[in-house]
Protein backbone atom coordinates (compact mmCIF):
# COMPACT_ATOMS: atom_id res chain seq x y z
CA UNK A 1 0.00 0.00 0.00
CA UNK A 2 1.25 3.48 -0.91
CA UNK A 3 1.84 6.17 1.68
CA UNK A 4 0.66 8.83 -0.79
CA UNK A 5 -2.50 10.58 0.35
CA UNK A 6 -4.26 12.88 -2.10
CA UNK A 7 -5.76 15.93 -0.44
CA UNK A 8 -7.39 18.86 -2.11
CA UNK A 9 -5.81 21.97 -0.65
CA UNK A 10 -8.04 24.63 -2.17
CA UNK A 11 -11.18 23.54 -0.31
CA UNK A 12 -10.33 25.27 2.97
CA UNK A 13 -9.91 28.87 1.79
CA UNK A 14 -11.25 29.33 -1.71
CA UNK A 15 -11.68 33.11 -1.36
CA UNK A 16 -8.09 33.84 -0.37
CA UNK A 17 -6.72 33.76 -3.89
CA UNK A 18 -9.35 36.03 -5.40
CA UNK A 19 -9.05 38.87 -2.87
CA UNK A 20 -5.70 40.15 -4.10
CA UNK A 21 -6.51 39.50 -7.75
CA UNK A 22 -9.52 41.83 -7.81
CA UNK A 23 -7.45 44.87 -6.80
CA UNK A 24 -4.81 44.60 -9.52
CA UNK A 25 -5.48 45.98 -12.99
CA UNK A 26 -4.28 43.60 -15.68
CA UNK A 27 -4.91 42.87 -19.30
CA UNK A 28 -7.56 44.66 -21.35
CA UNK A 29 -8.61 47.07 -18.61
CA UNK A 30 -5.14 48.55 -18.26
CA UNK A 31 -4.60 48.59 -22.00
CA UNK A 32 -7.86 50.41 -22.60
CA UNK A 33 -6.89 53.03 -19.98
CA UNK A 34 -3.57 53.58 -21.74
CA UNK A 35 -5.30 53.81 -25.13
CA UNK A 36 -7.79 56.31 -23.73
CA UNK A 37 -4.97 58.40 -22.26
CA UNK A 38 -3.04 58.37 -25.56
CA UNK A 39 -6.12 59.33 -27.57
CA UNK A 40 -7.00 62.18 -25.18
CA UNK A 41 -3.46 63.59 -25.29
CA UNK A 42 -3.44 63.53 -29.08
CA UNK A 43 -6.85 65.15 -29.35
CA UNK A 44 -5.87 67.89 -26.87
CA UNK A 45 -2.49 68.42 -28.55
CA UNK A 46 -3.91 69.58 -31.85
CA UNK A 47 -1.83 69.60 -35.03
CA UNK A 48 1.65 68.33 -34.24
CA UNK A 49 4.12 65.47 -34.49
CA UNK A 50 3.88 62.69 -31.93
CA UNK A 51 6.64 60.25 -31.01
CA UNK A 52 6.70 57.22 -28.76
CA UNK A 53 8.94 59.25 -26.45
CA UNK A 54 6.07 61.68 -25.79
CA UNK A 55 4.42 58.91 -23.77
CA UNK A 56 7.34 57.84 -21.55
CA UNK A 57 5.11 57.59 -18.48
CA UNK A 58 3.00 54.85 -20.12
CA UNK A 59 3.93 51.26 -21.09
CA UNK A 60 5.77 51.21 -24.43
CA UNK A 61 3.90 48.31 -26.04
CA UNK A 62 0.47 49.64 -25.07
CA UNK A 63 1.31 53.08 -26.48
CA UNK A 64 2.61 51.55 -29.72
CA UNK A 65 -0.58 49.53 -30.08
CA UNK A 66 -2.78 52.55 -29.31
CA UNK A 67 -0.97 54.69 -31.90
CA UNK A 68 -1.31 51.90 -34.45
CA UNK A 69 -5.05 51.69 -33.83
CA UNK A 70 -5.46 55.47 -34.09
CA UNK A 71 -3.62 55.32 -37.41
CA UNK A 72 -5.98 52.61 -38.69
CA UNK A 73 -8.95 54.77 -37.69
CA UNK A 74 -7.50 57.75 -39.56
CA UNK A 75 -7.05 59.96 -36.49
CA UNK A 76 -3.28 60.24 -37.06
CA UNK A 77 -0.88 59.54 -39.93
CA UNK A 78 2.31 57.49 -39.61
CA UNK A 79 5.31 59.32 -41.05
CA UNK A 80 8.10 56.93 -40.06
CA UNK A 81 8.62 54.24 -37.48
CA UNK A 82 7.57 55.74 -34.14
CA UNK A 83 6.65 59.17 -35.58
CA UNK A 84 3.03 60.16 -36.14
CA UNK A 85 1.30 63.36 -37.26
CA UNK A 86 -2.11 64.70 -36.31
CA UNK A 87 -3.43 66.84 -39.14
CA UNK A 88 -6.05 69.53 -38.92
CA UNK A 89 -8.76 69.96 -41.53
CA UNK A 90 -8.41 72.96 -43.86
CA UNK A 91 -10.45 74.18 -46.80
CA UNK A 92 -7.89 72.55 -49.12
CA UNK A 93 -7.86 69.20 -47.31
CA UNK A 94 -5.91 68.03 -44.29
CA UNK A 95 -2.77 69.91 -43.28
CA UNK A 96 0.72 68.54 -43.94
CA UNK A 97 3.69 68.49 -41.55
CA UNK A 98 6.39 71.14 -41.82
CA UNK A 99 9.04 69.96 -44.36
CA UNK A 100 11.87 71.38 -42.23
CA UNK A 101 10.74 69.30 -39.28
CA UNK A 102 10.59 66.20 -41.46
CA UNK A 103 14.17 66.83 -42.65
CA UNK A 104 15.32 67.21 -39.05
CA UNK A 105 13.68 63.90 -38.13
CA UNK A 106 15.34 62.20 -41.11
CA UNK A 107 18.74 63.53 -40.04
CA UNK A 108 18.26 62.33 -36.45
CA UNK A 109 17.89 58.74 -37.60
CA UNK A 110 21.18 56.87 -37.58
CA UNK A 111 21.83 55.27 -40.97
CA UNK A 112 22.29 51.52 -40.94
CA UNK A 113 24.91 50.01 -43.20
CA UNK A 114 25.40 46.31 -43.95
CA UNK A 115 28.32 44.75 -42.17
CA UNK A 116 31.34 43.53 -44.11
CA UNK A 117 30.94 39.86 -44.89
CA UNK A 118 33.81 37.74 -43.69
CA UNK A 119 34.93 34.63 -45.46
CA UNK A 120 35.34 31.60 -43.33
CA UNK A 121 38.32 29.31 -43.84
CA UNK A 122 36.24 26.49 -45.29
CA UNK A 123 34.80 28.74 -48.02
CA UNK A 124 37.99 30.44 -49.12
CA UNK A 125 39.08 30.01 -52.72
CA UNK A 126 42.71 29.36 -51.89
CA UNK A 127 43.87 25.76 -52.50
Amino acid sequence: MSSFLAKKLDIRWPALNTISMSKAIHGPERTSKVALSVRQRIERGGERLWRLGDFDDLPFTAVAQALSRLKRKGTIQRLTKGVYYRARPTSFGSSRPNPTTLERIALEKTPIFPSARRRSSCHSREP
